[in-house]
């Protein structure tokens, strides 16, 4: 699945998110965040019999892809942004 399809799979999901859940960054570029992000999830598929027996949940490992993909995606609409054109999320 692309990063789009990511993108429109997760959408209700993020809208959904209160503005009170929202924490801020510490100053970590998106990029950054998401490569480090996939790096760990990464390792997590060696270790991932001990997490899940650890009470990871393994839809939330499985899912990691998926969102990583819908924030690649949301990342390109933000620096791709256009002044006088109003992006809907």
């Amino acid at each position: 699945m692309g990063k789009q399809e990511d993108y429109q799979k997760k959408l209700e999901v993020i809208r959904a998110i209160k503005d009170s859940q929202i924490k801020k960054p510490h100053h970590i570029p998106v990029g950054i965040y998401i490569q480090e992000s996939v790096n760990l999830y990464m390792c997590a598929l060696d270790d991932k019999e001990p997490l899940i027996t650890g009470g990871l949940d393994p839809e939330l490992l499985e899912d990691l892809p998926t969102r990583f993909g819908a924030l690649k995606a949301a990342q390109s609409k933000w620096v791709t942004f256009v002044p006088g054109k109003i992006f809907i999320i």
